[in-house]
């Protein structure tokens, strides 16, 4: 919490906690994750707080089992925190990139324009620095930058679907198995 300044840094907070990290701490969330849910290790020297998060519910659940349920509020606890702030990170990974593919629009115009009035190609023709002016590679950097965010937008998007798609099926198979 606190107030957001330029739209990604969060005053009052470590540097780690603002939006320009957001995609670094996702990755980081996300290999911690896989590690311990994969092969059973820890992360790096320090695990992400979604593992600690992910260890400590293990924990209460197998309490729970040993002790017949009077932890049950416990575990279930942990679960929705493990999942808050990995749709957090989520959230605030989808929100940088957005924010970088609404900059790269803004751009693509400006070089649209910038094209039309000096009567050029809108493309990034040959390498970049070499005989060029600086619009030619401001131009290069807006199409191959515009290309390359909105890419990995997309694949966010698809990795964000396809997870939505494999939960709605258990959802439906956990409702097929109900009596009627």
């Amino acid at each position: 919490t606190g107030p957001i300044v330029h739209g990604f840094i969060r005053k009052n907070k470590r540097m780690s906690q603002w939006a320009i990290f957001a995609p670094i701490r996702l990755l980081f969330f996300v290999i911690g994750n896989f590690l311990l849910k994969g092969f059973s290790l820890r992360c790096f020297f320090i695990d992400p707080i979604s593992t600690e998060i992910k260890i400590m519910g293990g924990v209460v659940t197998a309490l729970n089992a040993s002790l017949g349920n009077t932890l049950k509020k416990g575990a279930y606890d942990l679960r929705e925190l493990f999942h808050a702030t990995m749709e957090s990170a989520i959230g605030l990974t989808l929100f940088f990139v957005a924010m970088w593919v609404f900059i790269f629009s803004f751009l693509i115009i400006a070089n649209g324009i910038g094209s039309a009035i000096r009567n050029e190609n809108t493309t990034c023709q040959g390498q970049l620095g070499s005989e060029k002016d600086g619009y030619q590679n401001f131009q290069c950097v807006v199409v191959e930058g515009g290309a390359i965010i909105s890419t990995i937008s997309g694949l966010i998007a698809l990795s964000f679907f396809i997870r939505m798609f494999r939960h709605q099926r258990k959802v439906v198979r956990a409702i097929n198995y109900l009596p009627s």
